[in-house]
């Protein structure tokens, strides 16, 4: 299984590899599937390989059956010898039995580990194929992650650029706290002098300020009644 481990860390890994946060999204999408046509290339020379292994066992496994037919195929004429009482000739017929059944013993070794390989790597090519497939579809969704990723950070980038503007919101609402301590002490002032006015000239501003041009007509009209004109 080591050869898995190797097959998907290399993806990301070498001695010439960018690092996908300095890559613009054009470089980092045309990585991502460079490094998914890697691993479909490294797929197919397992599956060459692969298949040298199982043809192979394939050979191994006609010669066993051909050398299982030819041992059947002279016991069959060994007992038709006797049939016939030609012991001579069931006896030759038996020496060539045990030649090809000789050679089946040499092969029944290498039939067995052909036939444990040929399983173990049909088994292995389905995992991998699963594996890669896997990363396939992972791949198409790393672009999409890395945006979100950049996205978060601009949010938080400026989110901690508010916090260290509240400086400027602190000037400001200090000046106006103090344009609003300057206002009201305009108006003490203001009252202040009021209070220590001479009374007659207050009550002739107060005065003066009564009226307009409507209480102006009506006093006019009175004194013209009056014969005060």
């Amino acid at each position: 299984m080591g050869f898995f481990s190797d097959l998907f860390g290399r993806m990301f890994r070498g001695k010439d590899a960018k690092q996908p946060e300095v890559m613009d999204d054009a470089a980092f999408e045309a990585s991502i599937q460079q490094s998914v046509t890697k691993m479909k290339a490294e797929l197919n020379s397992v599956v060459r390989a692969s298949a040298d292994a199982i043809s192979h066992s394939n050979r191994l496994e006609a010669d066993y059956r051909h050398y299982q037919r030819v041992c059947e195929d002279w016991q069959g004429r060994a007992k038709l010898a006797l049939e016939n009482e030609d012991d001579d000739l069931a006896r030759r017929a038996l020496v060539k039995k045990n030649e090809a059944k000789a050679r089946l013993d040499t092969l029944q070794p290498g039939v067995d580990e052909a036939r444990a390989t040929s399983s173990r790597l049909k088994e292995q090519m389905t995992v991998l194929r699963r594996r890669i497939d896997e990363a396939q579809r992972n791949a198409r969704t790393l672009v999409a992650r890395r945006n979100a990723a950049r996205a978060a950070e601009k949010v938080s980038r400026s989110l901690a650029g508010m916090s260290q503007s509240n400086c400027a919101f602190a000037t400001l609402e200090a000046y106006e706290a103090t344009v609003v301590e300057e206002e009201l002490g305009a108006r003490a002032y203001q009252r202040l002098a009021e209070a220590v006015a001479d009374p007659a000239e207050r009550a002739a501003r107060e005065l003066g300020d009564v009226g307009g041009a409507e209480v102006d007509s009506e006093l006019a009209q009175l004194r013209a009644e009056l014969g005060r004109d």
